[in-house]
């Protein structure tokens, strides 16, 4: 049954994320990863579904502004993965 006040994930979006996170499964597994680093990584990719899944939810989680800056660097695969996304962002856009 539907709760009629929430909305309901297209299967894409649940299968997108359920390969996801067996993706990092896999990662986690295999290079044992800290137990804090991969319920850090879970507890995001928690969030990012529910805001994919209710975009209200974004909205409200949206009112701060920017978030603070920090001084760790990103890894380069994940900067790669960021403007691989941004350019096919801007494709779309034109």
């Amino acid at each position: 049954m539907v709760r009629p006040n929430r909305p309901v994930p297209d299967a894409s979006l649940r299968a997108f994320f359920r390969e996801l996170v067996c993706c990092l499964g896999r990662v986690a597994a295999r290079h044992q990863l800290p137990e804090d680093a991969v319920w850090e990584l879970v507890k995001g990719f928690d969030i990012l579904y529910l805001r994919a899944r209710d975009p209200a939810r974004r909205r409200r989680h949206d009112v701060g502004g920017l978030p603070p800056p920090h001084r760790l660097r990103p890894h380069p695969g994940v900067v790669y993965l960021l403007d691989k996304l941004g350019l096919e962002e801007r494709e779309d856009s034109t």
